[in-house]
């Protein structure tokens, strides 16, 4: 059995902003922050399960 494992550089940990909580400055400054690293720890995972997919395909023979 072989098995394929992503890049190292693939799967880093996601960015966690720091939240200060009191109410005006979560919302106008943390809940952006908190936001956009959420979108860029989706972004990753997404890339991933893409990668995943294309290598998880049975590679058929042409004739």
């Amino acid at each position: 059995m072989i098995v394929k494992l992503p890049p190292a550089g693939l799967l880093i940990p996601c960015f966690k902003p720091e939240v200060k909580g009191t109410w005006p400055e979560v919302v106008s400054e943390d809940i952006p922050k908190l936001k956009a690293a959420l979108r860029e720890c989706d972004n990753q995972i997404e890339d991933y399960l893409k990668w995943r997919a294309k290598h998880e395909q049975p590679e058929r023979e042409t004739p």
